[in-house]
């Protein structure tokens, strides 16, 4: 799985997600910028992560590219700064303390076998009896997980049985993850 962001596509994503993010939390006109990047334009999907002090402060992301990429990266900070639903929206007062954090998926594959997962490498995404979860690469790594309890708590985010994986579609992909103050390969 390889990724193909340079330096200058990720600055620029980045700069779009925290201008973004301030008219959104100022109440500004938001207007869906353009780009003449073919990479920019690529339909991928995408997380936007926010955290304040090292915390989770919002994530919200498509796992699919239906629409061009710097498109995807606006509509995720906006859905993180002010909708996720675990978080108040992204106040005034907090803005300069918000570090954003950005993660560009590679396609989906069906996972060839469970030996295969590599924590840290793979997320994961597991479709079951009508339900769903994602976990992106770096969540086993932050919560120190291994693959079985990676593949569990995949289960319980997505609302079902510990070994739903089993019997479910199970699928991984890769993610390029940067942010504004460190980068992930």
């Amino acid at each position: 799985m390889t990724h193909d962001l340079s330096l200058d596509d990720r600055t620029t994503l980045l700069d779009l997600a925290a201008r973004t993010l301030r008219k959104t939390v100022y109440g500004e006109t938001l207007s869906l910028e353009t780009t003449d990047s073919d990479v920019l334009n690529q339909l991928r999907g995408a997380f936007v992560t926010l955290y304040r002090n090292g915390r989770l402060r919002g994530c919200i992301g498509r796992i699919l590219g239906s629409e061009p990429l710097y498109k995807v990266i606006q509509e995720m900070t906006i859905q993180s700064g002010a909708f996720d639903s675990r978080f108040s929206p992204v106040g005034v007062s907090e803005l300069e303390k918000i570090r954003i954090e950005i993660s560009v998926l590679s396609p989906l594959e069906k996972v060839p076998g469970l030996d295969k997962i590599q924590v840290g490498v793979h997320g994961l995404y597991l479709q079951h009896d009508g339900r769903a979860g994602v976990f992106l690469p770096q969540v086993p790594v932050d919560n120190g997980w291994d693959v079985a309890e990676y593949l569990v708590h995949l289960c319980q985010k997505a609302g079902l049985k510990d070994d739903a994986y089993r019997h479910g579609d199970l699928f991984w992909f890769s993610a390029q993850v940067f942010g504004d103050s460190h980068e992930h390969a």
